[in-house]
Formats: structure tokens, C-alpha cells, sequence
């Protein structure tokens, strides 16, 4: 687990049934503004996949793990969450700390 002073990198792909898609991809994007203006966010990118149109990829960058846990903890993230919460989507996170250490992103995604 980092130790709060390191930049932390997410980068978390979705896979979304082509009717639930649009909807994540407006969703993801309103909330994109919200994102980057919380303290202790560097860059929040959400695009779609080259290959697959069903697949949405975010990258967010992170001063600090207080900053992605504010995230998680925003109100504007937790209504993506409850909004997307019947959607047909399968999403997988990874993180790294910016050092050799990976990050473990359980206690974010609850």
C-alpha cells in the first residue's frame, strides 16, 4: 500500500452491452468535470476503445491515495456508481503507485 506521497495511476476498462454504452460513456463524461475539480486530481481521460466499441478506458492520475480516496468518495462518483448499478458492464481496475510497488485498489471499489 502506498504511502500517501506517491502519484498514484488507474486505469480501469469497461466492457458495456452496446445499449448500456452510450448512457456509461454520458455518465462518465458529466462526471469527468466534477473529477477534475477535486483536490488531489492531475488528469482524468475517459475514451473509447480503438478496437471495440463497447469498451470505455479511464486514466486517472492521482497526487496522493488521499486524493483517489476523496474520489471514491465524492458524491457526484457515487451516483455513476448507483446509476450504473443495473447496466450490463463488466470493469477492471489496476493501479500503480509510480514506484516498482502495485496498488491495491480493494478498499476503492466497494
Amino acid at each position: 500500500m502506498s504511502n500517501g506521497a506517491v502519484i498514484i495511476i488507474s486505469v480501469t476498462t469497461t466492457l458495456a452491452d452496446r445499449s448500456d454504452r452510450d448512457r456509461l460513456a454520458e455518465l462518465l463524461t458529466a462526471s469527468r468535470v466534477e473529477t477534475l475539480k477535486e483536490p488531489g486530481v492531475v488528469e482524468y481521460k475517459i475514451t473509447a476503445d480503438f478496437r471495440d466499441p463497447r469498451v470505455l478506458h479511464s486514466l486517472e492520475i492521482y497526487r496522493d491515495e488521499a486524493g483517489l480516496r476523496a474520489h471514491a468518495e465524492a458524491p457526484h462518483l457515487r451516483a455513476v456508481l448507483a446509476a450504473t448499478s443495473t447496466m450490463d458492464i463488466k470493469m477492471d481496475a489496476t493501479a500503480w503507485t509510480g514506484d516498482t510497488e502495485p496498488f491495491d485498489l480493494s478498499s476503492f471499489l466497494v
